[in-house]
């Protein structure tokens, strides 16, 4: 494996690959009775090993069992591994290996070790990831003018696969002519409200367009027929009710309420432009 493991089995495996490969490096073998952390936890099989790997890395390797000369040893092989391009966060503590507090990390390091000395140009046993090796190409000037050129799929965005309405106008205002009816047909979303909402006709114009506008109902040959002015109508011929009065402060209650359907105290509690409102509506005012 070119790394360790996240599982206890990966680790096992992955600790044999590490001990084969010191073994065949170092010509070293691991006792039988001592497990893979306890080989290495004096330090001098790890010194060993990066002389092997580069003579001279470690110019006296002590083999004294006293606990502080034993992380000496430690510390020495940890210095010359970062000597031969291991990264710091791939060092283990020396605690890691003597205190036995993280053995994957030990492992770790070792197969990072192994992938350093690839890039070194060692070719002895091999640990770690695979070096990718040079594959150089060479381009003609054509080539190169044609890629620097072309446009790339990135840069086409959807206008490979996107359909498009075809352009049928040309001119300054097109885009605004153009914009929302497709291939020049107005569908129910491009038009809005426009195809469901009843809208009044525009018979008259002016400043006062929309106020005069405003009460009338629609226009079409579905309105209602306008009413028509007869002789009973007219002002003078009104014997009674609101038609026949023209200053509403004339009017008795009776007649007031008949006429307003509220009482004048109502009336003229209502703001000034109700009450001209009210007032036009019953043709008063």
């Amino acid at each position: 494996m070119a790394h360790p493991g996240h599982s206890a089995e990966d680790l096992r495996e992955d600790a044999d690959e590490a001990k084969a490969w010191i073994e065949a490096v170092t010509d070293l073998q691991k006792p039988e009775d001592q497990s893979f952390e306890e080989w290495l936890r004096s330090g001098v099989v790890l010194c060993t090993l990066l002389n092997a790997l580069k003579p001279g890395s470690i110019k006296k390797i002590s083999t004294s069992a006293m606990p502080f000369k034993q992380m000496e040893s430690i510390s020495l092989f940890l210095k010359g591994a970062r000597t031969l391009g291991v990264q710091e966060f791939e060092v283990f503590d020396t605690n890691n290996l003597y205190r036995g507090t993280d053995l994957r990390k030990v492992v770790q390091c070792i197969y990072s070790l192994g992938t350093a000395v690839k890039k070194s140009g060692w070719t002895g046993p091999q640990l770690g990831v695979k070096i990718a090796s040079p594959n150089k190409r060479d381009f003609s000037e054509q080539q190169l003018q044609e890629a620097r050129s072309a446009t790339t799929k990135l840069c086409v965005g959807s206008a490979g696969f996107t359909e498009r309405s075809a352009v049928i106008k040309q001119g300054v205002t097109f885009g605004n002519d153009q914009s929302g009816s497709g291939a020049a047909l107005a569908s129910h979303q491009t038009m809005g409200s426009a195809a469901s909402s009843e809208r009044l006709e525009v018979v008259d114009r002016g400043i006062t367009m929309g106020a005069d506008a405003a009460t009338r109902g629609p226009v079409g040959p579905d309105a209602a027929p306008a009413p028509v002015a007869t002789d009973a109508d007219a002002p003078g011929d009104a014997p009674t009710g609101a038609a026949s009065v023209g200053n509403i402060s004339t009017m008795d209650d009776a007649a007031f309420r008949e006429t307003f359907g509220l009482d004048r105290g109502a009336y003229e509690a209502l703001p000034q432009w109700k009450q001209i409102a009210l007032k036009k509506k019953l043709g008063l005012f």
